[in-house]
């Protein structure tokens, strides 16, 4: 349907199959299939949602980092080794803040209080 559209939706459309037959060729042939469901990841988002601020200004935060915590792991030995606990007592706060500095968003609670901050 894109191919047949204007010049815009063309481009989207080829972009889109580049980006398919490239991702496709990274799966090769000997990669067993995996089935997976969305249920999985609606479930975890459902808990990070349950979980944060309610106020909806606060958009995404550092908390988002918890995120990984709520999967479910396999049973493998290098997953088995690996101690959650001792990895986040690890962190520090500056890294923490300097992550969520290079990879989020300005949330619209730090636009306003900036703002209201700059003009009073």
């Amino acid at each position: 349907h894109l191919l047949c559209g204007n010049v815009r939706m063309i481009r989207l459309g080829e972009c889109i199959i580049k980006f398919i037959k490239e991702e496709a060729l990274l799966i090769g042939t000997d990669v067993a299939v995996h089935n997976n469901s969305s249920d999985i990841i609606e479930s975890l988002f459902g808990r990070y949602k349950a979980r944060k601020s309610p106020n909806k200004l606060n958009g995404v935060t550092p908390y988002i980092l918890f995120v990984p915590i709520y999967t479910r792991l396999s049973k493998n030995s290098i997953v088995q080794k690996f101690d959650f606990k001792a990895t986040l007592e690890d962190k520090r706060m500056w890294e923490i803040d300097a992550w969520a500095k290079d990879n989020l968003s300005q949330n619209l609670m730090q636009l306003r209080s900036y703002y209201l901050r700059k003009t009073g």
